[in-house]
């Protein structure tokens, strides 16, 4: 997997250049943010890694979003205290689709 770290995905900046940037994507992963919304909007495959503590639009379990088709949800298990976990579920998740 080559992973690209976007220190500055600002799309107050300017959107457009956002959007276009996340058209160009093969696929995202994220927090809830933006760049997730955008990424589901625009279809692009994206592993949106939820805490414990999530917006309600995620529902309590499921890795399918009722929002967005191409939105894979990583959830943060509730007897974990950081995101160690979730990060290696995710990347295994990739690497073995």
């Amino acid at each position: 997997i080559n992973m690209i770290h976007w220190d500055k995905p600002d799309p107050t900046d300017n959107f457009d250049d956002f959007t276009a940037l996340i058209g160009a994507m093969d696929m995202v992963v994220t927090i809830d943010n933006t760049l997730a919304h955008q990424a589901g909007a625009l279809g692009i495959p994206c592993y949106v890694l939820v805490g414990k503590d999530h917006h309600w639009y995620y529902a309590s379990s499921g890795e399918k979003s009722h929002w967005y088709k191409s939105h894979v949800i990583m959830r943060q298990y509730d007897n974990e205290d950081n995101w160690q976990g979730l990060i290696q579920r995710t990347r295994d998740k990739i690497e073995n689709s």
